[in-house]
């Protein structure tokens, strides 16, 4: 098993055996646009503050999952290390089979992907502890994800968070016997995501659907 095998089997942060709310980002990785104080004031927070308050005083707990495994600062890099681990390993052929916009993928990276949603199908059903998925960003693509993988229950429809345009899609899927919600989102920082008043919003929708 290399390097690339391990990391599609990594599920995440968080207490997975009490989580009821997950979050969906697209991959690990800081974004590329942290400076040291902010990444020094994040490393101090998961320090001594994240997952430190007791567990019974909230409804809700949560954990994080990527829905692509391998590490990259942001989209646009392209680190050389998983091609030097696994010479199967190609970027294009990565981002064509996590995009699910082409039927051109090899076997590899079609396998890649078969077990990563394995990965997640487990985290999301654990007994049906799951009450709600969040996904943050890339919307569309996780909406394919989930089509191509659950029973749709109600089908993915695009909602309005307060700038008059569409964003983020809003859908139901049954995993075992339990219907779980689902809430796609653009990414949560203003300008080219939802902004504050945007998550305000997208928070009300959520607690009205979990009543």
């Amino acid at each position: 098993m290399d390097t690339i095998d391990k990391l599609i089997r990594f599920c995440g942060y968080g207490n997975f055996e009490t989580a009821n709310v997950i979050f969906l980002g697209n991959e690990e990785g800081l974004g590329g646009g942290e400076n040291p104080k902010v990444f020094e004031k994040i490393r101090e927070y998961k320090k001594h503050q994240l997952y430190h308050e007791p567990e019974q005083e909230y409804i809700y707990r949560s954990v994080l999952i990527d829905y692509r495994p391998l590490p990259r600062a942001n989209e646009s890099i392209l680190y050389s290390i998983y091609e030097e681990i696994n010479d199967r390993f190609s970027w294009d052929q990565y981002n064509l089979a996590f995009k699910f916009k082409s039927k051109k993928v090899d076997d590899y990276h079609r396998v890649l992907r078969t077990e990563r949603s394995k990965i997640l199908y487990n985290v999301f059903n654990r007994t049906a502890e799951t009450k709600v998925i969040i996904g943050i960003g890339d919307r569309h693509t996780k909406r394919r994800f989930f089509e191509e993988y659950y029973e749709i229950v109600s089908p993915f429809e695009g909602m309005d968070l307060g700038k008059g345009k569409e964003e983020i899609f809003v859908g139901d899927i049954r995993i075992n016997k339990e219907t779980i919600p689902v809430f796609l989102s653009n990414f949560f920082q203003s300008g080219h995501g939802i902004g504050l008043q945007g998550l305000r919003n997208l928070s009300k929708i959520i607690e009205s659907k979990l009543q």
